[in-house]
């Protein structure tokens, strides 16, 4: 339905409002890292904490 609507737009919008929903998935991934993480570090394989603290520096610099 919304695929439909987005095609019958021109094609620079269409573009435009993909991009956009795609960079809001990206922001939400990204804010759920910085919340999960934390919490279920175990479950993502790491050994200790620290590691976490490392893992989402280098994500902030990314």
């Amino acid at each position: 339905m919304i695929i439909s609507t987005l095609k019958s737009q021109s094609s620079s919008s269409y573009v435009i409002i993909l991009v956009s929903i795609i960079t809001a998935l990206s922001l939400l991934g990204d804010s759920v890292l910085y919340i999960v993480l934390p919490v279920y570090w175990k479950g993502a394989g790491l050994d200790s904490i620290w590691q976490v603290g490392i893992l989402l520096a280098i994500n902030r610099f990314i």
